[in-house]
């Protein structure tokens, strides 16, 4: 079983976003945050800016792409 992105999934709390509120925020499309919440795929680095921006954080904290995905 994969493991969630718990970074991902905090600084959506903290924000008081769900995954659809996040989608919408950050103009990425809801099965692409799914996917990225779920570890099923990892975010192109513009796609990272686009989620941390819209949680007004740093896209490395969240670790969308291949170096944090792990």
């Amino acid at each position: 079983m994969r493991r969630k992105n718990i970074a991902l999934l905090t600084r959506m709390a903290d924000a008081g976003l769900s995954s659809l509120d996040l989608a919408k925020a950050s103009g990425i499309h809801p099965v692409t945050i799914s996917h990225l919440l779920n570890r099923r795929q990892n975010a192109k680095p513009e796609t990272a800016a686009a989620i941390a921006g819209a949680l007004g954080v740093d896209a490395a904290g969240l670790h969308l792409t291949d170096g944090g995905a792990a």
